[in-house]
């Protein structure tokens, strides 16, 4: 009597799977759990059966431990891959954030040398410009004329 393994769960223990796959088999045919003819004569299977089987039990146990032990490595590896995009994407934001600032400084700037230009352009503004650069330069004339006596009093006794 051959136990159907497609419908038990893969991730569980051997004893665990063969008594799901025994349960379903008995749930399935109600009427092969009573004892008939056919059955009283089957002989127990050989031992070198009972051997592969064991061995079979044991490579589908290591399987399975195999498995759960990759998925654990594959779950952790996601879950260092997800904070490593975690720290990435707060780096990328706070680039965003600081080029954000820069960008609106220059902007600013710009304005601000926008309206400079413009006021510069205005002739009020090229007035007073005028005025402060005549009264600069008749200051820096009268201060040369001032002091030109006793800069040449110094140099003379220099020498």
């Amino acid at each position: 009597m051959a136990i159907d393994l497609r419908q038990v769960e893969p991730l569980g223990s051997k004893s665990v799977l063969l008594e799901q796959a025994k349960r379903r088999q008995k749930e399935a045919t109600p009427a092969a759990s009573a004892p008939s003819a056919a059955t009283q004569n089957v002989k127990t299977p050989p031992p070198a059966s009972q051997a592969n089987m064991s061995r079979i039990e044991k490579e589908i146990e290591e399987s399975i431990n195999q498995l759960l032990l990759r998925l654990k490595q594959l779950e952790e590896e996601s879950k260092q891959s997800r904070v490593h995009l975690e720290r990435e994407q707060q780096l990328l934001f706070k680039q965003i954030k600081t080029l954000n600032a820069l960008l609106k400084k220059q902007v600013d700037l710009f304005n601000s040398m926008d309206k400079e230009m413009a006021d510069m352009h205005n002739p009020k503004h090229f007035m007073q410009s005028l005025a402060i650069g005549v009264v600069a330069g008749l200051a820096s004339a009268l201060t040369i004329f001032v002091t030109a006596p006793w800069l040449t009093s110094v140099v003379a006794s220099a020498s």
